[in-house]
């Protein structure tokens, strides 16, 4: 307590109302800093409902932790004040007992719904509640370190190699800690006893900044949730993963670019082998099979069915019984060449995507 009284010294310590005032606040004013921390609306202990009555408990209502009266169940809690007289020294009684209790009722007026009071979730303690609270996270988290808030990074320097890191709270592996601010030469690691440094730590638990890092929850979650194998698309990101194994970093950590995407578009698999309009090429039947060209020459037998003026000249008239002029070829009995043999584009208007692949 931070107000105490030393009553073992000898020689006889007068008790005035002044002291006795001192006593009351010594532990008043902890209870009410108590009552501040738990909130408006808290149920502390009892208050349990069971056929049509609420039991004997302790709550604490605009920050005062107050006593609470069974009492037949109704949907608003009141404040019911109540005093006591004593007998003074010159004679003359006055209230000096003075007591606050919450009960339920049936006014609205000026009153608090019973149904706005909370208890913890989790035990019956504030030592069970974090502690389960910690489990339940620690098993949701999946990940042994996890910024839960803050820790934003700004003021990144690449020529000097320089950041600033706001303060936040992390945890690692289910203990909450709350982590400083930071300002200075990056890489540098959040170790869990909430110091910096720059040389990654050979044991234990920390969080990499390099400028940025991987760790954030939703980070953290979307590598949960995400199954091995599975592909997605991004608009952009590409400067997320290193130039020569795409693998991932930051917030792609557990990600890798896809070599077997690179300049080529998805083909949906052709499960059942059933007729599907413009679909025959048996490749679709097998997964991570490849096909296409992006550009393509054409075959004769590729080239539609057409045919060619000749150029010739008249060289007199058949002995026929049609009669007809006989043409020849001008020199030479096959037509001119014309087209230039290139291959040409075979893609459709496309946009590049980036595509991704969870690690397992």
């Amino acid at each position: 307590m931070n107000k105490t009284i030393d009553f073992s010294q000898a020689g006889g310590l007068y008790i005035y109302q002044d002291t006795l005032d001192y006593m009351q606040k010594a532990y008043g004013d902890v209870l009410d800093a108590v009552g501040g921390f738990l909130g408006s609306r808290f149920i502390l202990s009892g208050c349990v409902e069971q056929n049509g009555t609420v039991s004997d408990g302790w709550l604490v209502m605009n920050g005062e932790v107050l006593p609470f009266s069974a009492s037949l169940k109704a949907d608003y809690v009141t404040i019911e004040n109540s005093s006591a007289t004593e007998q003074f020294e010159d004679g003359e009684q006055k209230s000096v007992y003075l007591q606050k209790r919450a009960k339920l009722s049936t006014i609205a007026t000026g009153n608090t719904p019973f149904a706005d009071f909370v208890r913890l979730p989790f035990g019956d303690s504030l030592k069970d509640f974090a502690y389960n609270v910690q489990t339940v996270l620690k098993g949701l988290l999946v990940e042994n370190e996890v910024i839960l808030s803050g820790c934003e990074v700004s003021a990144v320097n690449t020529a000097s190699s320089a950041l600033t890191i706001a303060p936040g709270f992390c945890m690692f592996k289910g203990k909450l800690m709350a982590a400083p601010a930071f300002s200075g030469r990056y890489p540098v690691f959040l170790k869990e006893d909430g110091a910096y440094v720059n040389d990654q730590p050979a044991s234990g638990l920390f969080i990499s900044f390099d400028p940025y890092t991987s760790q954030r929850y939703a980070d953290v979650m979307n590598r949960a949730l995400t199954k091995p194998g599975k592909i997605e698309m991004y608009e952009t990101k590409s400067d997320r993963f290193e130039n020569i194994t795409g693998i991932g970093k930051w917030e792609m950590k557990g990600f890798q670019l896809m070599q077997a995407m690179q300049g080529r578009v998805p083909v949906g698999y052709w499960f059942d082998g059933n007729a599907v309009t413009n679909v025959t090429d048996l490749s679709y039947r097998t997964e991570k099979s490849q096909g296409g060209e992006r550009m393509h020459g054409l075959t004769i037998s590729e080239m539609p069915s057409h045919n060619h003026s000749l150029l010739a000249y008249q060289a007199g008239r058949s002995d026929n019984a049609n009669d007809r002029d006989v043409m020849v070829p001008g020199g030479n009995s096959f037509t001119g060449s014309t087209g230039g043999g290139q291959p040409h584009n075979n893609m459709q208007p496309y946009t590049v995507v980036v595509y991704v692949k969870r690690m397992g």
